[in-house]
Formats: C-alpha cells, structure tokens, sequence
C-alpha cells in the first residue's frame, strides 16, 4: 500500500514537473554579427534564441513565427522579447526579397 502511494506520488510530481507556461523559444531579433549556420544554430544559445538565424555558408534566413497555445501571436511583454513581431520581419523580409 504504501509502496503504491510513493509510486503515485512520484507519477504526480514527474506529470506536474512537466508542465510549463506557454512561452516563445525564439525571443531575440535577428541584428547583430552572430553567425548561425546548419551545424552550429543548435549548439549555440545565440542561434537558437533568435529569429530570424542568418547564415552565410551555407546563405540561408530561416524565419521562425510561434504562436500560443490558442493560435495567437505573443504579446509584447518584456519576457517575450521581439516574439510579437515575429511574423512582421518575416512577411517584410520576403517582401524585400521580392522587389
């Protein structure tokens, strides 16, 4: 019996632990020399905290939009960084490419 609660417990507290507020992964702006490359975007914090990751060899913009659990986009709040404007750089960048 008892080894049947400490087990449930312990099921309990791993599905809680588990849980996590809806929060973007991408909350830094694509500006700066950072480097971010095919091999390198998932090792490196700089790379993969920010959109869009810019590459020059191999030369590639990889845009990154997420939205919240209901299908919104992030409000702008200090702790969601540049994540409401996700999708804003990503339509003006493929906008400038077109011209």
């Amino acid at each position: 019996m008892r080894l049947s609660r400490l087990l449930s417990a312990v099921c309990l507290a791993g599905l809680l632990a588990a849980c996590a507020q809806p929060r973007p992964f991408r909350v830094v702006g694509g500006e700066g020399p950072v480097e971010c490359n095919a091999e390198t975007a998932n090792k490196d914090e700089g790379c993969f905290r920010r959109s869009p990751e810019i590459s020059s060899k191999p030369a590639y913009t990889l845009h990154f939009v997420e939205f919240d659990d209901q299908g919104w986009l992030y409000p702008d709040v200090p702790e969601m960084g540049v994540a409401h404007t996700q999708i804003d750089r990503a339509l003006g960048d493929i906008s400038q490419k077109l011209v």
